[in-house]
Parts: structure tokens; C-alpha cells; sequence
């Protein structure tokens, strides 16, 4: 079971020791470089404060040390700034023989971790920065045989109480960028709330018709309104306009297509909040354009917000929208706290009716993911039919050129192009403009590497059963000693980021609901074009599935334990992004 990481910076030192020197094979915490940076920081603390009583300390911390040297390949160090001023710190603290006391140090450092289930094999100081370096072969085990056995989805329980109505609002522009907006919600329903059918998921666009929005949230997986849910309590279109008529001025729209509301007229003068004015002010010259589908939904939102005042629930609204939609963002949040303010069953007081802004301080907690564009060769406004199309144009000419004419492989073509279009989509930072590239993808090649992958461990399992190669042992049957070679090493010291990057990723569950959301998803996306990379060159500069002569079993089946520990991991990031994978391509 993957235990969601914790912030490292403020875990307790029982905390580290649970993970370092109480193994817990159930979990695969122990194996963050996060946590073994940290612990290490630590005990170097806790051994100079013995060596030198009294000491002012200044900020130590170890860091990852870069370099494609094989020896240095899983190191951390110390650098010489933060060395020397600790040097000169104690010395000016009127400490004698502080270098060789320090070197002293750091030898008790290694011999303490002697205990640890990933010991330090060496700590050297070298021209003033202090290098350990990790024992590289116990760190291939536990780590590798972590990631087979245990790394797998969890179901973690949602951050908020059950007393809280959890609500996703989908603002769907008219361009691509509405897909963008789909991904990005599919991942919250998933993050926050593990698919869960209780999330209730409202769809709102200006000019897309209610049919295409739904034909993208089908795509993109995003939860469509059950219209079981709001079967009593909604207002019908015209009782909705009539409400609305109340607050703010609304006609018809001269299209003959739905209405429009004038802000300019709204009925505000006895709210004071500054955080209500505020929000009028930034919508008060504003035209509002509702068409057919956009009133249904605003009135089931309507309906559902008071019954959650009513009954006392809290909030929790997650507003997904282009940066393009803002303005539509803060216009449907203004009538929704309008229409709330103007009934007689949310005010407790019907003179003091300022307390409806009670809905955006304390019962009406909103986070927003405002996301950049989606740019598709300067086309803003191409249907989704359309880019699949173009993505599947391409996808299917690398795999005739490979494998010619063959209509085995064409169904696979749709899955490919689906997973490719979601992977361009979260690849940006969320205020950044996504790019969409259909031509010479780089995610269709992690695509492909999953299912070369998933292809070698099947080749070998035929060749198990046929007799050629012996069975995989399990974790202690095989010497990871052998796995010495710089792309190896570098493989798995890259796995063994993992869990800061999903840490990452997974940063709100550390923060306060009133907070923006961190929805990192590019950070992961990263770390899985990167591996993918590291993969490919080892595959192509070692041979897994060598000759069957037992001198050469011990290498293969260490390097298909790391293999095993690659796919896992490639299969638990596809599960986190929401995206199908082949076992072949």
C-alpha cells in the first residue's frame, strides 16, 4: 500500500526513526530520498550538539549531489559554504581542534546508521563539502522490492468530514482549452475524492450547446449530474429568471437564445462585506449571457447550496475554468450568493441579511484552478472530434510505418491518441499554456515504453514456463550488487524520487481548505517522461533476457527485478494521471 508522503521538513525525528530504524515492510515511505536527506541532517545535528555542548548551530542540511559519475551516483552532500561556516561558527564560539572534532563527527554519523535499513558506506570530507554515499546494493533491495510488492493505488480517505457537500463547477469555454478544463477536473474528482459517485459535478459554458459539454465530459471522465439527484426543490427555467429578476436586472437575449443579466443594476446596497463588494465591483459593468442549459444547471446549483445551508453542511466548491472564463467564474458566483442572500430560508435574520456573506467566509469554502490555455497550432476554437482526428492521423502513420497495413493494431489507435491528448493536457503548469503537439509526440514514446516493458516480463514468463530461464526468486534470492552500472544506477536512484514527486503532487492534502489547490501535475508528468528516457537507455545498452547459462540468471534476474520495480511504477503514475495503458504497441 503507498502511503501518501508527509511534508519532510516537518516530520518529528520519531518520525524518521519509524521509517529508518524500525523497518515497516508495508510501506514503502521508507524509501524517499526526501526522508534519508533529512534523517541524515538530523543525526549530524544531534552528534555535533554532543561534540560541542552549547554550540548556536547554523541551518545544516544535506543536499542531492549531481554528477554522472558512477560513484557518485546516489550521493548526498554537504556543501563547503554550509561546512565552512559551521567551521567558523564554532571556532568563534571559542571551540578548539574543530576541524578534527568534526571529522570525528562525521565518523560517528556513519557508524550510527550501521542500524538503518539503508546504511551509509562511507561519509568523506573533501576539499571543505562532505560526501555520503549510501550502501547502493541494500538500497537497490529495499527499494526495488518495495515498488514490486507493495506500490500500488491507495485509497485515501477524503479530507473533509461528512458533513461537508463536496462539489466540482466546470466553466467550459468554446475553444480547446474546455478540454483542458475536463482533464484538470477528472483530476480532482480523483485526487480528492477517488472517483468517488458522491461528488456532485455542475457544467456550465456561455456557447457551447449542453450536448457537446457532455460529449467532452464523457471523454475526459469528469461525473455528469444524475438528474435523479435534483428530482425536487429545483426551480423550473422561468420560476429561476423570476427569482433572478429580483436581484439583477435580466432580458431577454436578442438572439432569442436564453437570457442575459445586467449587473450594472444589482440590488447590493445593503450588503457592506468588503469581500461581497469587492467581487461586485470586479462583475458590476459586466454582461452575463445564460443560455438553456447553463439556467437548468444554475438552478440545480441554486437548490443544492440551500439545502446544504439548511442543513447545515459545509461547502467544499472546487471552480474549474480557463483564465479566459474569470469573469464568468466571479459572475456565477455573485448570482449564486445573491440568490442565497434573497431567501428567507438561508437569512436567519430577514433585517440583517449581511450574514449571506457568510457563504464565501465560512459555509461557501471555494478553491479555484484557473489553468492557462490548451494551443493547438493556433486553432482556438477546433472541436474535440477533430483533434483526435488529428492526433490519430499521426499515431496511425508511426504504427503503419513499423508495422505496415494491419487492422490487429487499429482499435488500439483511439486508446493511444486518448492517452496521448490527456498526458499534452497535464504536462503545463496550471497558469502556464499547454501546448498540444500530435506530430512526433513525446508522451506516445512513454506510451511505448510501458509496452516494451510490459513485453519483456511477458517473454520471460513464457521462457519460465518452457523451461529456459528459472523463475524469478523473490527480493532475498537476488544479489542487487550486480546492478553496477551507470544506467542501472541512475534508474534507481531516479525511482527513488518517486515519493517526493507524488508528495508533490499531492501537496494540498497539507493544506488549509481556504488555500489555492496545488494540482502539480506537470511535476509528474516530468518525473515520467524522465524515466521513461533513463529506461530507454538502459534497455538499449544492456541485455535483459541473455543466453541460458546459469552464470549469467544472477545478473538477468536482478535486472528484471528493476524492470518489475519500472513498470510498477509507470502503471501507478498512469492510474494517478487517468490514463490507459497497452501492454503492447
Amino acid at each position: 500500500m503507498l502511503i501518501c508522503v508527509e511534508n519532510c521538513q516537518t516530520s518529528s525525528k520519531n518520525q524518521s526513526d519509524h521509517y529508518f530504524t524500525k523497518m515497516d515492510e508495508e510501506s514503502i515511505s521508507l524509501c524517499c530520498k526526501q526522508r534519508f536527506i533529512l534523517h541524515l541532517t538530523e543525526l549530524l545535528k544531534e552528534v555535533i550538539r554532543e561534540e560541542f555542548p552549547g554550540c548556536d548551530l547554523p541551518i545544516i542540511t544535506f543536499s542531492i549531489f549531481k554528477h554522472k559519475q558512477r560513484k557518485y551516483i546516489h550521493t548526498v552532500i554537504l556543501p563547503s559554504s554550509i561546512f565552512g561556516r559551521l567551521q567558523g561558527l564554532l571556532k568563534q564560539q571559542g571551540f578548539e581542534d574543530v576541524t578534527v572534532r568534526l571529522q570525528h563527527c562525521l565518523q560517528h554519523v556513519q557508524n550510527a546508521t550501521s542500524t538503518w535499513i539503508i546504511p551509509v558506506l562511507s561519509v568523506k570530507l573533501l576539499n571543505s563539502s562532505v560526501y555520503v554515499q549510501p550502501c547502493s546494493s541494500l538500497l537497490s533491495k529495499v527499494l526495488l522490492s518495495s515498488l514490486v510488492k507493495h506500490l500500488v493505488p491507495q485509497n485515501k480517505a477524503s479530507d473533509v468530514t461528512s458533513h461537508t457537500s463536496q462539489i466540482i463547477v466546470c466553466f467550459f469555454s468554446d475553444t480547446v482549452s474546455a478540454f483542458r478544463t475536463a482533464a484538470l477536473a477528472r483530476q480532482i474528482h480523483l485526487m480528492l475524492y477517488q472517483g468517488s459517485k458522491d461528488i456532485t459535478c455542475f457544467h456550465l459554458s456561455q456557447n457551447r450547446c449542453f450536448e457537446d459539454v457532455g460529449q467532452i465530459c464523457v471523454n475526459f471522465g469528469v461525473p455528469i449530474e444524475n438528474e435523479a439527484n435534483f428530482a425536487s426543490g429545483v426551480l423550473s427555467e422561468a420560476g429561476l429568471v423570476q427569482e433572478l429578476r429580483e436581484v439583477v436586472l435580466i432580458e431577454a437575449d436578442h438572439s432569442g437564445n436564453g437570457f442575459q443579466c445586467l449587473f450594472e443594476g444589482c440590488k447590493v446596497n445593503y450588503c457592506t462585506s468588503i469581500l461581497f463588494q469587492t467581487l461586485y465591483k470586479s462583475v458590476a459593468k459586466t454582461v452575463l449571457k445564460l443560455q438553456e442549459g447553463s439556467l437548468k444547471c444554475l438552478a440545480k446549483m441554486h437548490a443544492h447550496f440551500m439545502e446544504c445551508c439548511m442543513d447545515g453542511r459545509a461547502l467544499d466548491v472546487f471552480f474549474v475554468a480557463c483564465q479566459s472564463e474569470t469573469v464568468f467564474v466571479k459572475q456565477i458566483k455573485m448570482l449564486l450568493i445573491l440568490l442565497c442572500h434573497k431567501s428567507p430560508r438561508y437569512c436567519e435574520d430577514a433585517v440583517d441579511k449581511c450574514g449571506v456573506c457568510n457563504l464565501l467566509d465560512k459555509k461557501f469554502m471555494s478553491r479555484e484552478i484557473l489553468h492557462g490555455p490548451a494551443i493547438l497550432d493556433g486553432d482556438k476554437k477546433m472541436s474535440l472530434l477533430a483533434v483526435k482526428e488529428k492526433y490519430a492521423i499521426n499515431i496511425h502513420s508511426s504504427f503503419e510505418s513499423k508495422y505496415g497495413e494491419n487492422s490487429a493494431w487499429t482499435p488500439l489507435v483511439s486508446i493511444i491518441t486518448s492517452s496521448v491528448i490527456k498526458l499534452d493536457l497535464l504536462s503545463a503548469s496550471i497558469a502556464s499554456a499547454a501546448h498540444l503537439h500530435f506530430e512526433n509526440n513525446k508522451f506516445t514514446f512513454v506510451l511505448y515504453n510501458y509496452s516494451r516493458v510490459a513485453s519483456l516480463l511477458s517473454k520471460f514468463e513464457e521462457n519460465v514456463k518452457s523451461g529456459v530461464y528459472p523463475a524469478l526468486p523473490d527480493a532475498d534470492g537476488i544479489d542487487f550488487s550486480l546492478l553496477r552500472a551507470v544506467e542501472e544506477m541512475q534508474l534507481i536512484d531516479h525511482l527513488w524520487l518517486l515519493e517526493k514527486v507524488l508528495g508533490d503532487y499531492k501537496s494540498y492534502y497539507n493544506q488549509s481548505i481556504s488555500k489555492p489547490l496545488q494540482l502539480r501535475t506537470f511535476s509528474v508528468t516530468s518525473y515520467l517522461q524522465q524515466l521513461c528516457k533513463m529506461f530507454s537507455k538502459f534497455y538499449s545498452r544492456h541485455r535483459i533476457l541473455g543466453n541460458s547459462l546459469p552464470h549469467l540468471f544472477p545478473t538477468m534476474h536482478a535486472r528484471l527485478y528493476l524492470v518489475k520495480a519500472v513498470k510498477c511504477t509507470l502503471h501507478l503514475i498512469f492510474d494517478i494521471l487517468n490514463i490507459s495503458c497497452l501492454e503492447q504497441m
